[in-house]
């Protein structure tokens, strides 16, 4: 901080305020040290426009001239003073003398107090951003230097003057959500903060984002639509909900589209902001409000917008929603047949859905041989799908069937591969004589002389032996 010592006479002139300058709206007792230096500065130093004499002193103390010792606290509080009677610049340098380069109050005693008032100074007269700078000193409820109050008011008056920062902070610290040790909560002041959060813009100041934005807007609403005692104010209540989506907040868009689309928690049913919401979500990657745009979509009965929603949510979290949805929404908007429904009624059917079961073992019929997916069918069946157990049924008829036939066919050629006896003939009785030598070759036996069963001619022979009697 040296260097700014130099410029003290520089920015005086400039910035010579009248009457004292004390920060009473922090509610804050000023920093008091004994005085000490050249007796006439320091009469003159507290008096009103005795700046000077105060930067005089402050000087001293910085080079420690006529034997006065050295010291920054000292000089901070020179400084400090300067600034109380007239030199607002004087605060900031009051602050950087008695921080040290961690940005911290150095060691020393009563440098607090100096920090404390030089930063409630330049909250209330000057950059608001101060106001969450000095705060952050002391807001830490397990340090020592802990004071709620101050830490309130910094945020409340830093809001007040256009930071949105101080109000998001402001709405953090009295908020009955997360209340912290000797904090008061207000949900009216809390609400205050966050609403002037919701309508300002990132970069508004140099710590403020849309992720801020989006969380006033989100507590906003959850105020607006009266909580925590807060009046009621239900059009507010969803303007501030939309808002929490618009800027950037993936599960606000998520939980946005299902109060609109449902008309529930404490907003109306608003189709056209529902579907917006949606796809706002879905396009930050929420699968939630993907699944609620593919819902939406497949009630519009555009199919194929339905799809792609349902195709992405199936992708990134597959669950027993996700996946049947984009297989129907492919079903109806590409054909039974078509790739994408086989590709989704497959992760569909991993997650448990017959009827997606049943679907992918139908377009697959032909490529698991003579199995025709009967696994797939049965599990179809079990997963409480009708028509699988039916098909089952038949692919088990069909099976008895053949299998029938198969046995059938293996018989046969195992008939036709066994080896055929030759058959054996039987010799008519002369030759079964003959065999046996006899030698009255044209003897016939008697019942060939009976005329009733034969005659010479043989018209009426049934026994070939007889035939030439």
């Amino acid at each position: 901080m040296m260097p700014f010592i130099r410029h003290w006479k520089a920015v005086a002139s400039v910035v010579a305020l009248h009457g004292v300058v004390e920060p009473t709206a922090m509610a804050m007792e000023p920093a008091n040290l004994p005085d000490r230096g050249n007796p006439e500065w320091v009469a003159q130093c507290g008096q009103e426009g005795g700046y000077q004499a105060c930067e005089n002193l402050a000087n001293q103390h910085l080079k420690g001239l006529d034997g006065v010792p050295v010291s920054r606290t000292y000089t901070g509080y020179y400084l400090l003073k300067a600034c109380r009677y007239g030199n607002l610049e004087m605060c900031e340098y009051a602050t950087g003398m008695v921080v040290g380069d961690d940005n911290k109050p150095v060691d020393e005693p009563a440098a607090l107090s100096v920090f404390k008032e030089a930063m409630a100074v330049r909250c209330i007269n000057g950059d608001p951003v101060t106001c969450i700078a000095g705060a952050i000193t002391f807001n830490d409820e397990d340090h020592a230097a802990y004071d709620p109050d101050y830490v309130g008011n910094s945020y409340a008056i830093g809001c007040e003057r256009g930071s949105p920062s101080a109000c998001f902070a402001q709405g953090l610290w009295f908020s009955p959500y997360s209340p912290q040790e000797g904090v008061q909560v207000d949900a009216e002041k809390s609400l205050i903060g966050y609403r002037r959060a919701c309508i300002s813009e990132p970069g508004d100041d140099a710590y403020f984002d849309a992720e801020d934005v989006s969380f006033g807007c989100y507590m906003s609403y959850y105020f607006l639509r009266g909580g925590e005692g807060v009046p009621a104010e239900p059009e507010q209540a969803e303007h501030a909900l939309y808002r929490s989506c618009e800027m950037g907040n993936a599960k606000n868009c998520e939980f946005a589209a299902s109060a609109f689309h449902h008309g529930v928690n404490n907003v109306e049913k608003n189709p056209v902001s529902a579907r917006t919401m949606a796809q706002k979500g879905c396009e930050l990657g929420n699968m939630g409000a993907c699944a609620i745009e593919g819902q939406l979509a497949f009630t519009d009965e555009n199919y194929a917008k339905s799809f792609a929603a349902y195709q992405q949510a199936c992708d990134a979290e597959p669950s027993d929603a996700n996946c049947p949805m984009a297989a129907v929404a492919a079903y109806r908007g590409f054909g039974a047949e078509n790739a994408k429904t086989t590709e989704y009624a497959r992760a569909a059917c991993d997650t448990g859905d017959g009827w997606a079961c049943y679907t992918y073992a139908s377009n697959t019929f032909w490529l698991d041989g003579d199995n025709h997916n009967r696994h797939l069918y049965a599990k179809s069946c079990s997963l409480g799908f009708a028509e699988g157990c039916a098909f089952v049924e038949e692919l088990d008829a069909r099976a008895a069937r053949n299998a029938e036939i198969d046995r059938r066919n293996e018989q046969m050629i195992a008939d036709l591969q066994r080896p055929v006896q030759p058959i054996q003939r039987t010799p008519t009785l002369g030759e079964q004589i003959e065999a046996l030598g006899n030698s009255f070759k044209d003897w016939k036996p008697s019942y060939c002389s009976n005329s009733s069963i034969t005659s010479r001619d043989g018209l009426f022979t049934t026994r070939p032996e007889c035939a030439d009697y």
